[in-house]
């Protein structure tokens, strides 16, 4: 994985995960559980190989719940190839090509798709509606809105807004920022609100931008929501803020009037002690903390987004010492690390669980307290962690 790809791959989607085989196959991995006590993991569907077309990587994968598509990006940067992800996936994937046409998971009709530019951070999904946030190769960014048009089985062009800090200054403040580091990016926010459009805001930025899309006109209608300290969670600060959201999926997405927007989790890097549900309120243009919760002190756990991946029923966040590591603050003694591990939040119960990293050396350096930015260390937790994110959510049964 390149390092400025570092902690932005989402290819976990409820119970599935998606891999790239190979430069021209994909890989579907799930959950399949006859019972509570009979869950297995495993290959479900393997696509077919085509020399033509190669994929950009595991971090290129996104799921348009109105389409019921899975999008791959491909390896020229700027097209998309749709596969069918829907609710019967599973049904379906033992024999593609023996079910209905609407069913298909490679045999839909839809050609490849091209979007400008570079995608950089994931776009956003709601109904018909696809909002794409790009930088082009001066680093200027730019905000497309896509709107599918079943007639001709392809999004259009529906909304654009380019003004920025550097090439329109007297907006203020402005709309979009232009990015000066490339490894930053996952750090920004930008997240589904449902009717009321996206929330954006750059790394490091003060303000939020929330954009609003209407396809009859081509309008953008823009404004800057406030965020609500609620006084009782230490220090928090806009700039170092950046809220995540829990990804959809083929099983658990309602469409239509029952539509539910996913839960939204704001990460402040400068306050390791929370992970923090937050909502939108229209009505007042704002940003309120809704729960907390409380990250243990000896976890050792730097809140970063690249750390944590939030679900509908866990959370998981990488910690620099293994499970079974103790420290006595008042002698500050503790005992040796040997590897790293990934913490994990049941929602429901408040309880915590820990998975230990295997480590990738022996030596007395490899897991030093804080994290390392080895890069062979991190590939294995990262691959590592990429599986236990997807125990998220294997079946509510």
């Amino acid at each position: 994985m390149k390092p400025t790809l570092h902690g932005k791959q989402r290819n976990a989607f409820g119970s599935f995960i998606v891999v790239d085989k190979d430069p021209t196959q994909l890989e579907f991995y799930g959950y399949t559980a006859t019972d509570a006590d009979n869950v297995a993991w495993g290959l479900l569907f393997t696509t077919t190989a085509q020399s033509s077309v190669q994929f950009l990587g595991s971090h290129e994968f996104y799921w348009w719940p109105y389409t019921k598509f899975l999008l791959a990006r491909l390896s020229d940067g700027s097209s998309f190839k749709f596969y069918r992800f829907n609710s019967n996936f599973r049904a379906t994937a033992p024999n593609d090509g023996a079910a209905a046409i609407s069913e298909q998971i490679e045999n839909h009709g839809h050609r490849l798709w091209h979007v400008p530019n570079r995608v950089m951070v994931p776009p956003v999904f709601y109904g018909k509606l696809a909002y794409f946030y790009t930088a082009d190769s001066d680093s200027k960014p730019h905000l497309r809105v896509y709107e599918y048009n079943p007639l001709i089985k392809a999004p259009e062009l529906k909304c654009s807004e380019d003004r920025n800090n550097v090439d329109n200054p007297g907006t203020v403040p402005p709309l979009l920022t232009v990015e000066t580091a490339q490894n930053a990016y996952h750090q920004f926010t930008f997240v589904n609100l449902g009717a009321f459009g996206v929330l954006y805001k750059p790394q490091g930025g003060t303000t939020w931008t929330r954009f609003l899309c209407d396809p009859s006109t081509g309008v953008v209608a823009a404004s800057h929501p406030t965020f609500t300290d609620p006084g009782t969670l230490g220090t928090l600060s806009v700039a170092s803020m950046t809220i995540v959201q829990v990804r959809e999926d083929p099983e658990n997405t309602v469409d239509g009037a029952a539509y539910v927007v996913p839960d939204l989790y704001a990460i402040d890097t400068g306050n390791d002690g929370y992970l923090m549900k937050v909502v939108y309120a229209d009505g007042t243009d704002t940003i309120t903390v809704d729960s907390s919760v409380a990250i243990p002190a000896e976890y050792k756990i730097q809140m970063t987004p690249e750390h944590v991946d939030v679900g509908r029923q866990h959370f998981v966040v990488m910690s620099p010492i293994n499970c079974a590591a103790t420290y006595d603050s008042v002698s500050s003694t503790g005992s040796a690390v040997t590897s790293a591990s990934v913490r994990t939040y049941t929602f429901v119960t408040s309880l915590w669980s820990c998975d230990d990293v295997p480590a990738s050396d022996t030596t007395s350096s490899v897991w030093p307290l804080l994290n390392t930015r080895r890069r062979r260390e991190l590939n294995e937790y990262e691959a590592y962690y990429e599986e236990l994110k997807s125990r998220q959510d294997p079946h509510e049964l």
